[in-house]
């Protein structure tokens, strides 16, 4: 479904659904993958499908979209007139109710729906420790279940209790070590548990961060899809965990100093000709530094 932006009123949405429809059914007729021709045209599989789609959300400006739609159909071979993309005179968007409902490539709504269907760590940790503690409460009960039968007894056989009074003490006191046992163990098994859920501090050598020393935009792509854009002023610092990063694309690259194991790296190479942006992406950038 088209997604209105307020960026965007200059863009001819008539000619952009044109487009977006003419790239999907290249794209599909090429039998490439999403995940192959972002890579080739170093774009983000969701700006792939915004581009086709109309979700001007996935991009930081018109402008930007233009110059990924060009990329894009480059890429597939589509000679369309950019020219008429974008009005001389910007007017609001209508609102349209016959846009068809959302396209959704098969391949990556299976990956969609598998990480959907992957369990969670903290419910697992949460559950074995209630299986734990049951474990251990059902021993306890046990154990405690013939001092609850000797002090039903009848009282006829009052003569008989007084002879065994001393050894029925003497398995109170060992009930009580055994639940103090039992105790000790649930509150041992509870401690490694949560030890192990908090203890998630990366390894220096895991973590990129980016000085910002003069103004600039910075978006984030996460390896789950997920995707962060945010403008910086001079000062700020971005952390980032080099294992979860997808791409990372810098508006202003002479703007920031890229360290990563706490040493400067030289990100140059990764700024397009003739212009100032630095893309980094895929396994070059979690080896940058390594």
């Amino acid at each position: 479904m088209f997604e209105a932006h307020p960026n965007f009123t200059q863009v001819n949405l008539n000619v952009a659904m044109q487009l977006g429809e003419a790239l999907h059914r290249a794209r599909l007729a090429s039998g490439e993958e999403l995940e192959d021709i972002a890579k080739a045209i170093a774009l983000s599989q969701q700006q792939i499908t915004g581009i086709e789609l109309i979700k001007f959300s996935c991009f930081i400006s018109s402008t930007y979209y233009v110059l990924a739609a060009k990329k894009y159909a480059k890429h597939l071979k589509v000679d369309f007139n950019f020219d008429s993309l974008l009005d001389a005179q910007p007017t609001p968007p209508p609102i349209y109710s016959d846009i068809p409902a959302q396209r959704k490539d098969p391949a990556q709504q299976s990956k969609t729906d598998f990480l959907e269907k992957l369990p969670n760590k903290k419910i697992i940790a949460s559950t074995l420790s209630v299986c734990l503690l049951l474990v251990f409460a059902v021993k306890a009960i046990t154990h405690q279940a013939p001092a609850t039968i000797d002090e039903q007894a009848p009282v006829e056989q009052e003569e008989q209790e007084v002879s065994v009074e001393q050894p029925t003490a003497q398995a109170s006191t060992e009930e009580q070590v055994h639940q103090t046992e039992a105790e000790a163990k649930v509150n041992e098994t509870t401690s490694a548990i949560g030890v192990q859920s908090t203890n998630k501090t990366p390894a220096e050598g895991d973590e990129i961060r980016l000085e910002v020393n003069d103004k600039t935009w910075i978006q984030v792509t996460y390896r789950t899809d997920e995707k962060n854009q945010k403008t910086y002023a001079a000062g700020e610092t971005l952390r980032l965990k080099r294992e979860e990063l997808q791409g990372l694309v810098i508006g202003n690259a002479a703007a920031v100093k890229l360290l990563a194991s706490n040493k400067e790296q030289d990100i140059g190479p990764f700024v397009a000709s003739g212009s100032n942006v630095a893309k980094l992406f895929g396994e070059r950038l979690r080896a940058i530094g390594k």
